[in-house]
């Protein structure tokens, strides 16, 4: 092979944590960064004689690639960024040149560089695979959704069964606002026999972080149709607020002194099965435990919290609304109802729900978050404002709370006041890329560039962040005896 034809191999991975395009770029098996010294030995007088070619054509643009691939087998990225550069000024059409600048330019992290390269390249190339998986890539990694939509469109029409590109291509939708396209998107993607179990689970677990619940249930629904023997599981939840020992009154059935410390022993064998997400063993478990323990609340509510990790909505909506029909009111039962509704797409009545759960139980900050977060998504931005605003007087430094009050703020036209919540997100929770994310694009509305780019970094070295560690029914409590 002429040397003039070496270039950067890239191949791309769908990083289920992300739910987006991610690229690997490498150099003869050599990552960008890193130098093998073998390599570096071998390839040290390539380079010199490089240069020195170059000192007496320094128009050549073969001299010039040749020379990026050498750079780049040494592990010196911004030289071969550069010599890369300079071979496709001087051979415009050399796609290769523009292809390798992308790659590395994504492995230093440096997404400007491979932003406006893309962009370069696309308009000589715009259907070339690589480039516009790279495009995609970049602008999701730096939360430009909106634009990432156009490459990733472009992608499923070239491959329809291009799995990574189609989920890349919801998530682009879902998080610029277009909650309607992205569920057509989803049910599109449902109706064809592509998606894996694996892939299915970590998508739905994905929209239950962003709080997409229709689109979480539709991929569950999908879950239990094709894979009916294996349910699956929800995300851990966060917290260890123990549950009350009855959501309400005792109930019919008062244990007695000789059944209570059986009545004690089952109650707790079933909460260690469901917080090691056993959840069939534990429904298994809790059908003989009902039995043996008619109307006991405590029973009856692990019964239903178990049925929701199950995506059994409509039989924990019937054990819920039976507690509530016996008496057994709490604010717990009220906020696992309403996260049941809302992940059947009944928005209005789990905003009832959650706002029983408040009357119930006025302090606790999750009850108002999830209020305020389920007014979003219904588009009552301005009405959810003030639920958010208390749960911030609970928990000041609730991360998730202060990136919903900030979304208020913007929609009101107050982006400087929505970036100074977002500052403290950041400082509450360096942890939480979504944080940083949303920071960086509300700079790049004020112009603040440079600190736009930092937010930008700092999100994309978050990657593997679990946004919002809560399910729709909230962090569901310890359950002790």
């Amino acid at each position: 092979m002429p040397r003039s034809s070496l270039r950067l191999c890239c191949r791309t991975i769908w990083t289920w944590k992300s739910g987006f395009l991610a690229t690997l770029a490498l150099v003869a098996g050599v990552l960008p960064g890193q130098t093998m010294k073998s390599t570096a030995s071998a390839s040290r007088p390539e380079e010199s004689s490089l240069v020195r070619q170059l000192q007496r054509h320094p128009g050549n643009g073969d001299l010039w690639f040749e020379l990026g691939v050498v750079r780049a087998k040494l592990g010196e990225s911004d030289e071969a960024i550069t010599a890369f550069q300079h071979a496709a000024a001087f051979l415009p059409d050399k796609l290769d040149a523009y292809r390798n600048v992308v790659a590395l330019a994504i492995a230093k992290k440096d997404f400007p560089v491979a932003v406006s390269t893309c962009r370069q390249a696309l308009v000589r190339y715009p259907r070339d695979v690589e480039l516009l998986q790279n495009f995609a890539y970049v602008l999701t990694r730096t939360s430009h959704f909106e634009e990432a939509r156009a490459p990733l469109s472009t992608l499923k029409e070239m491959r329809p069964g291009d799995v990574a590109v189609r989920i890349s291509l919801i998530l682009a939708m879902q998080n610029s606002g277009d909650a309607v396209g992205g569920e057509a998107e989803l049910r599109s993607l449902l109706a064809e026999p592509l998606l894996s179990r694996e892939q299915a689970v970590a998508l739905a677990g994905e929209f239950e972080e962003q709080h997409q619940m229709l689109a979480a249930h539709e991929t569950k629904a999908y879950l239990a149709q094709r894979w009916p023997e294996r349910p699956t599981g929800s995300p851990k939840q966060a917290g260890s607020e123990d549950i009350d020992r009855a959501p309400g009154t005792a109930g019919s059935s008062v244990a007695s002194s000789e059944n209570s410390v059986a009545l004690s022993s089952t109650i707790k064998r079933a909460a260690a099965l469901i917080e090691s997400e056993q959840y069939v063993e534990a429904m298994q478990f809790l059908v003989g435990a009902r039995a043996q323990f008619p109307d006991q609340p405590d029973l009856e509510y692990q019964s239903a919290l178990t049925d929701v990790c199950l995506q059994r909505y409509s039989e924990s909506l019937a054990t819920l609304e039976r507690m509530k029909q016996q008496g057994w009111n709490s604010a717990k039962v009220d906020f696992l109802l309403g996260g049941a509704l809302e992940v059947s797409g009944e928005l209005q009545d789990a905003e009832g729900a959650y706002r029983a759960a408040i009357a119930e139980d006025p302090s606790n900050f999750m009850y108002y978050r999830a209020l305020g977060a389920l007014l979003q998504k219904e588009g009552k931005y301005s009405e959810s404002s003030n639920p958010v605003q208390k749960a911030l007087t609970l928990e000041r430094d609730d991360s998730g709370a202060l990136i919903l009050l900030a979304k208020c703020s913007e929609r009101a036209g107050d982006v400087d006041g929505a970036i100074s919540l977002l500052e403290h997100a950041v400082r509450s929770d360096p942890g939480s890329r979504r944080a940083h994310a949303v920071l960086a694009v509300l700079y790049s509305k004020r112009s603040r560039v440079s600190e736009a780019e930092k937010q930008q970094e700092i999100a994309a070295t978050l990657e593997d962040e679990k946004i919002q560690q809560w399910t729709v029914w909230g962090a569901t409590p310890q359950l002790k005896n």
